[in-house]
């Protein structure tokens, strides 16, 4: 267990990336009906990875030994005070990975729901992580379960995250229609 944990964020990274390259490849596509199925498949896959990993990180960090002894409802309710304290004593990455891990959530529910539009997709990303938290308050109810730091700050960084993927997706989805129209017989 603890070598998945070591190795988790790496897995992460990739896993990020290869879902922003995969749903950018699969967003400005140009290919034959044949090529579409082959890229379909490797963009579901990456996305699952990305899906499997996020979770993974999100709801098995172990935390410490105070918050198991404290009950189901241990950790921050005050807006900005685990960011500020972060930031002072200049450990940024907590803060940083809350916001990268959610900015490929948009690509994803995208190209799962890409037939319902943008704003469906950005409505059901943001929906999920806002749910992210009181998910963990839900689990720290189980009776054994391992108890999980309930942040709002984390609630905050993830949204932040979730906002900048939708300003990138909705950048990639605006460029390919501009190439579209440019492109068109209309215009040429």
């Amino acid at each position: 267990m603890r070598i998945l944990l070591a190795y988790a964020p790496w897995f992460l990274l990739c896993a990020f990336v290869s879902a922003l390259a995969a749903t950018a490849v699969f967003v400005l596509r140009r290919r034959p009906a044949a090529g579409r199925a082959v890229l379909f498949f490797l963009c579901a896959a990456i996305s699952v990875l990305y899906a499997v990993a996020a979770c993974f990180l999100l709801f098995s960090k172990r935390p410490p030994a105070a918050a198991q002894e404290a009950g189901p409802f241990y950790g921050n309710f005050v807006p900005l005070k685990t960011i500020l304290e972060s930031a002072a004593s200049g450990r940024h990455m907590q803060n940083i990975g809350n916001v990268a891990i959610f900015i490929p959530l948009p690509f994803v529910v995208y190209f799962a729901l890409s037939r319902h539009g943008f704003k469906r997709a950005a409505v059901v990303s943001l929906a999920i992580t806002l749910i992210i938290e009181p998910v963990q308050l839900l689990i720290n109810l189980l009776p054994g379960a391992t108890r999980n730091i309930i942040d709002i700050d984390d609630l905050l960084l993830n949204a932040l995250g979730c906002i900048l993927g939708l300003l990138v997706l909705k950048s990639i989805l605006t460029l390919r229609a501009a190439k579209k129209h440019i492109g068109s017989p209309r215009n040429s």
